[in-house]
């Protein structure tokens, strides 16, 4: 079986997660299976084979890769979130580091996407987040 560590914030401890079916990488965001219903979390431990007799209890599942779609309809939508406030910074850039490296969709369509209103403040955001020029894949 496939099992990926994730995190649900940026600190704390890693969660096991069966993640067989799913190619995923580090920094993707995912929605998992948890007691309290679908959440949002993302990968921080790449996936590895292990096997099931490893764990005492059955591993929760990966339920699919995040997509902006799910996250806005699990957060707020874009248009009215502040960027550059608190955590959910670090959720929007991540799916902005996603779609551009995933997506052929231009800047200014990813920028609005994750509640900017210019590709300029957008570039700037991910510098900040990213502390470098990232190109993510383009």
């Amino acid at each position: 079986m496939k099992v990926v560590g994730v995190k649900f914030r940026d600190q704390g401890r890693f969660c096991d997660y069966d993640s067989t079916g799913f190619t995923l990488k580090e920094r993707d965001i995912v929605v998992v299976d948890t007691e309290r219903g679908p959440e949002l979390a993302f990968v921080a431990r790449m996936p590895m084979e292990r096997d099931p007799q490893h764990y005492t209890k059955p591993l929760r599942k990966v339920i699919r890769l995040a997509d902006q779609h799910g996250l806005t309809a699990v957060l707020v939508p874009p248009v009215r979130v502040d960027p550059r406030e608190g955590k959910l910074v670090s959720v929007w850039m991540l799916l902005a580091a996603n779609l551009l490296s995933r997506s052929s969709a231009p800047l200014a369509r990813i920028a609005e996407d994750v509640g900017y209103q210019t590709d300029t403040a957008f570039s700037r955001a991910f510098r900040r987040e990213y502390g470098a020029r990232r190109q993510a894949g383009r």
